[in-house]
C-alpha cells in the first residue's frame, strides 16, 4: 500500500516523456526549416539568375539606343555639307556682270573648294565611325544575352560551387537567332530613319556653315546669302536628297544601319522575357523529415528546382504602340529590368518546349497544388486556398 499510494517522482517521469517528446519536435522543426530554407534558396537563386539575364539585356538595350543618337549627330554633320555643296558650286557659276556679281561668284569657287576639302574629311571619318557603330551594334545584340546567360550561372552559384550544386539554365527568345534578329529584341533598320532624325538640324547647322566656317555671310557681294536661298528648299528633304547610305537595305545590305525593335516586339510580350531554371542536388540530410509544403520527404519532395521569369522593358507611360512612336523605343536609353510572374510562352524558340513542360505547365502546376491542398484536407478552408488550387500559372514554390 505504501508502493502504490507514493507519488514521489511522478513529475520526473512526466518530465522524461515530455524530454523526448520536445527533442523530437525540436528535430523536426529543425529538419522542416532546413527544407524550407533549401525550397527559399534554390527559388532566390533561380530569381537572381532571371533578373541578372535581364539586366544585362536591358543593358545592352540602352547602348542600342545611345548608339542611335550617335548615329543621328553624325549624320546632321554630314547632311548640311551635303547640302551646301551643290549650292555653292551653282552660285560659283554665276556670271560676272559687275563688280559685286563677280566678287560673288569668286567667294563661292573659294567656299566651294573648302568645303570639297571639308567634305571628304568628313565623309571619311563620319563614314568610318557611322559603321563602327552600327558594327557595335550588331555585337552588343549578339553578345548582352549571352553575356547575360554568364551573369546568370554566377548569380546561381555565387562564390563558385554550392552545397547543393545549383546550375542556372536560362531561357530566351533573345539566345536565338530570328532572321534579321542574332540576339536582343532589335532588327536592322534603314539609314533613312537616322537621316529623317537629323535632317532638322540641317538649315541651323546650314546657317552656321555658312557663317562661322565657310566666312561667307558677313560682309558685302559675299556668297552665303544666295547659297542658302539656293539651298533652303533642300533641308525638309535632306532625308531624301542627300541621304545617301539609305540606298543599302536592311538585312544583308552593306554600309551601316541603325536598329529598331524586332518585328511584333513590345513590352510584355515573349521577345522581352526571360525564363530560369535552377537545379541542385535533392535535399536529403535528414530523411527521415517529413516536407510539410508536399507531405514527402525532402529528398522525394522535388525541392532540388528553383524557377523564375523576368523581363526587359521600355519604362514609360502609356501604351507601348504610343511610346515606341517612330521606333522612339530604340532612341530613348530608358529600358530597364524586373520579375515577372511565370507565364508559358505562345512564341516558338530554342528550349521553349523546357519552358512550356517544365517551368510554365500550368496544369501541371495545378494539379500539384491540388494535391497539395487535399493533403491538408479535403477541400480548401479558405477564399486563398480555393484561388490557389483553381491558378493556372507559375510553379509551386
Amino acid at each position: 500500500m505504501r508502493l502504490v499510494s507514493d507519488t514521489r517522482g511522478g513529475i520526473g517521469v512526466a518530465g522524461l516523456f515530455m524530454t523526448a517528446f520536445l527533442a523530437g519536435a525540436v528535430f523536426y522543426s529543425a529538419s522542416i526549416a532546413h527544407t524550407a530554407g533549401a525550397r527559399e534558396e534554390l527559388q532566390g537563386r533561380a530569381d537572381g539568375a532571371a533578373f541578372s539575364e535581364a539586366v544585362a539585356s536591358a543593358k545592352g538595350m540602352n547602348m542600342i539606343a545611345a548608339m542611335n543618337r550617335i548615329m543621328v549627330t553624325l549624320a546632321a554633320v554630314e547632311l548640311p555639307i551635303r547640302a551646301m555643296k551643290p549650292s555653292y558650286e551653282k552660285v560659283a557659276k554665276t556670271p560676272c556682270l559687275d563688280p559685286c556679281s563677280c566678287a560673288i561668284a569668286a567667294d563661292a569657287k573659294r567656299a566651294s573648294a573648302e568645303l570639297e576639302a571639308l567634305s571628304k574629311d568628313v565623309e571619311a571619318k563620319a563614314g568610318d565611325a557611322l559603321l563602327g557603330v552600327s558594327e557595335a551594334q550588331a555585337a552588343i545584340s549578339d553578345a548582352a544575352p549571352k553575356l547575360g546567360r554568364d551573369a546568370a550561372s554566377s548569380a546561381a552559384s555565387p562564390g563558385g560551387p554550392t552545397p547543393n550544386g545549383a546550375k542556372a539554365s536560362i531561357y530566351s527568345p533573345s539566345l536565338s537567332k530570328d532572321g534579321c534578329k542574332s540576339g536582343l529584341p532589335v532588327q536592322e533598320d534603314s539609314f533613312k530613319s537616322i537621316c529623317t532624325r537629323a535632317k532638322k538640324y540641317t538649315a541651323e547647322r546650314a546657317n552656321a556653315l555658312s557663317k562661322d566656317k565657310l566666312q561667307t555671310m558677313n560682309g558685302a557681294c559675299k556668297s552665303g546669302a544666295n547659297a542658302m536661298t539656293d539651298a533652303t528648299p533642300g533641308f525638309a528633304r535632306a532625308d531624301d536628297l542627300f541621304c545617301t547610305e539609305a540606298k543599302s537595305p536592311p538585312c544583308g545590305g552593306s554600309g551601316p544601319h541603325p536598329r529598331k525593335m524586332a518585328n511584333g516586339a513590345a513590352n510584355g510580350n515573349d521577345a522581352l522575357q526571360f525564363w530560369s531554371k535552377v537545379s541542385g542536388t535533392p535535399v536529403g540530410e535528414a530523411s527521415h523529415a517529413i516536407d510539410p509544403l508536399t507531405n514527402r520527404e525532402p529528398a522525394r519532395g522535388g525541392a532540388a528546382t528553383g524557377m523564375a521569369q523576368s523581363e526587359i522593358y521600355f519604362d514609360c507611360t502609356g501604351s507601348f504602340e504610343s511610346c515606341n512612336k517612330n521606333d522612339q523605343a530604340t532612341y530613348d536609353p530608358k529600358w530597364a529590368a524586373r520579375l515577372r510572374r511565370i507565364h508559358a510562352p505562345t512564341q516558338s524558340f530554342a528550349g521553349d518546349a523546357e519552358v512550356k513542360n517544365e517551368i510554365a505547365n500550368g496544369a501541371r502546376w495545378s494539379s500539384r497544388r491540388s494535391e497539395l491542398l487535399r493533403s491538408r484536407g479535403s477541400s480548401p478552408r479558405t477564399a486563398a486556398g480555393a484561388i490557389l488550387m483553381s491558378s493556372q500559372e507559375g510553379p509551386l514554390q
